[in-house]
């Protein structure tokens, strides 16, 4: 039997559309599925040095606000970005002059210096290494969001999907912007 893939932003229900795995980034909250654990993303801030030169670089989170900011939207709505400030979470919101729900648009317009981005690291891996895009307020850095490969609880999981998630993991374990982070593991939970 051929394993079928598709990619969508949107938020699909297993059961009702008959679809043995998806990958969930993010904390989950739906109850009736089994999730492993298979990499983790983190979401860096950053801008274009050009951009920085510019209008400045952003040392607080209250300077921030007064940024341009390249937002992601989600399902029509604009993704707020989370912080940790003295151990207690704080979200920004993600408004902003440039607006997006394609990630590779959300890069080219950091890289033409339109504004700040909080977004995955492994977009910007190769630019931040070149020193085109600049990390900024590392120090307000949020936990990674989980990537769950989850599946319906009580049902039997075909080999070809067990193979698939396996799969996945192994590309996320290779790669050092996915790879879980060594102190929570990787485990097969129910969540809650």
């Amino acid at each position: 039997m051929p394993v079928e893939m598709e990619v969508s932003g949107r938020h699909v229900d297993l059961i009702e559309e008959g679809i043995d795995v998806a990958i969930r980034i993010g904390w989950l909250s739906d109850s009736s599925l089994v999730a492993r654990r298979i990499g983790d993303m983190q979401m860096i801030t950053l801008a274009s040095a050009s951009y920085l030169a510019e209008q400045g670089t952003p040392q607080t989170l209250d300077e921030l606000r007064n940024h341009h900011r390249i937002s992601y939207v989600y399902q029509g709505d604009v993704s707020g970005w989370d912080f940790q400030d003295a151990g207690r979470q704080v979200t920004v919101d993600g408004g902003g002059g440039f607006r997006t729900n394609d990630a590779e648009h959300v890069r080219a317009a950091v890289l033409a210096g339109l504004g700040i981005a909080h977004h995955a690291s492994w977009l910007f891996t190769d630019v931040l290494a070149s020193g085109e895009v600049v990390r900024i307020l590392g120090q307000y850095a949020p936990p990674p969001f989980p990537i769950n490969a989850v599946t319906v609880a009580g049902r039997r999981m075909p080999s070809r999907v067990r193979h698939f998630i396996d799969f996945l993991a192994a590309i996320c374990a290779d790669e050092l912007e996915l790879r879980v982070n060594e102190t929570e593991g990787s485990v097969v939970a129910k969540p809650s």
